[in-house]
């Protein structure tokens, strides 16, 4: 028997012996790469097919799992603490206070024109026209790219065992070379959400990121900002510890929009000027830096109008989406 070197057998040294035992105390004969999978485990012991399986090798089949986080018990409690504190907070002032949180998406990498790239790259089954061929590009090598910044600013339920993933989601779409985030920008964009919120206490809740770790000069000065445009009387900053963002009310969203965005390819708008310009440009940097040396060029306002109708796909396609029986 011939088992390719390219599998990707997971298994420990001790497995592999109990194989390479199996195989040579095994009755003669040819025997077929069927008849070694059958001696497996079954993925699922209490499925139909599991009747056909032997189990005598003590190995099965596995897909890759990416829900693996980073695991501390004293962050883990922290996290925990910091969010119920500022929960019990909200609902002894409930009348008075405005519960928001904020986060990132993952950028959404935009293909060439006439090239479009998987908006999501974990894909699910849609539905298509007979007789049509649905295919994206097969590799994400891109030159520009697409954020959602998502804002959820809470319903603050009746007690603490209530629903406190309900409530308005705006988000904004933002191109990732020229249309940075920052921490002045993210507090714009929540200036524009809460214009017309006129109660005196704000609460924020949002991740450990660099545009939001309160801790950092650059958010503090942001924060003041806000606090003073918005002629608040209080403002209440909490962000969650290293490797404890899915604690983030606003991460539920974020599985929202990815369903919006199966079966979606994203591409720039072709432009004769804009393409031959980035062609040789591999980064974001190098993007910038052809800018700073052509300022005549207008490469900015470019690509931003090339970006535009792509923006304009995925802000109909985010519409559709509900979050709590309520559109986003």
């Amino acid at each position: 028997m011939y088992l390719s070197p390219i599998v990707p057998f997971l298994f420990k040294e001790h497995f592999l012996k109990n194989i390479m035992f199996f195989l040579e105390t095994s009755s003669s004969g040819k025997k077929s790469f069927q008849w070694l999978r059958l001696q497996f485990w079954p993925r699922r012991k209490n499925s139909a097919a599991a009747k056909r399986y032997y189990g005598s090798l003590k190995i099965k089949y596995m897909i890759q799992i990416r829900q693996f986080r980073h695991q501390h018990a004293d962050d883990a409690h922290y996290a925990s603490a910091l969010f119920r504190y500022l929960k019990e907070f909200s609902l002894k002032y409930r009348q008075d206070t405005s519960f928001v949180c904020m986060d990132d998406k993952h950028s959404m990498k935009v293909g060439q024109p006439g090239y479009p790239v998987a908006a999501v790259e974990r894909g699910r089954e849609v539905l298509v026209a007979m007789e049509t061929q649905f295919e994206v590009g097969d590799h994400d090598f891109t030159k520009l790219s697409i954020i959602p910044s998502v804002i959820l600013k809470l319903d603050i339920p009746e007690n603490i065992e209530g629903s406190w993933y309900s409530g308005n989601v705006s988000v904004e779409l933002k191109e990732h070379t020229f249309q940075p985030s920052s921490a002045i920008c993210y507090v714009t964009e929540l200036h524009g959400v809460l214009q017309h919120d006129d109660r005196p206490i704000l609460a924020l809740y949002t991740d450990g990121g660099p545009d939001h770790r309160v801790n950092y000069l650059s958010v503090e000065i942001a924060l003041i900002c806000l606090f003073l445009k918005e002629d608040r009387d209080m403002l209440v900053a909490v962000r969650t510890p290293q490797y404890n963002s899915w604690k983030d009310p606003a991460e539920r969203v974020m599985s929202v929009l990815n369903f919006g965005a199966q079966g979606v390819g994203l591409m720039w708008q072709e432009s004769p000027i804009l393409g031959p310009i980035i062609k040789n440009c591999n980064n974001m940097k190098s993007i910038r830096r052809v800018h700073e040396d052509n300022p005549d060029a207008k490469i900015k306002e470019k690509v931003l109008e090339s970006v535009q109708p792509t923006k304009d796909l995925l802000n109909v396609t985010f519409k559709r989406r509900q979050l709590m029986k309520l559109f986003i």
